[in-house]
């Protein structure tokens, strides 16, 4: 799972905590220890940021859609900083035209 984990963001991008627990259909909770192994490895980073999806009037954003995840160095190959972005959530196996919330 976590070498199915890189090639997702290999291939997104950036995906946020809930795209990577809907994909792998598992507790985000769950999920969020072991991409733990991989920040603490320094395989991938999680992108300081804050909500990753656009919305008019939120008061309140989930923790799953504000933990991005991306491979470590993507951003530098992009030749951005620590800027969020919209994650790849229509590129999702199951997920196109759909939207977290």
């Amino acid at each position: 799972m976590l070498r199915e984990t890189k090639q997702l963001l290999a291939k997104h991008g950036r995906l946020t905590l809930r795209e990577l627990a809907r994909h792998f259909d598992m507790d985000a909770g769950a999920l969020e220890k072991m991409l733990e192994t991989l920040v603490d490895k320094g395989q991938i980073r999680l992108v300081a940021g804050g909500c990753a999806k656009p919305c008019a009037g939120c008061t309140s954003a989930c923790r799953e859609d504000m933990l991005i995840y991306e491979l470590n160095g993507n951003a530098e190959k992009r030749g951005e900083k620590d800027q969020v972005e919209q994650p790849g959530w229509a590129g999702l196996p199951g997920q196109a035209g759909r939207r977290p919330g």
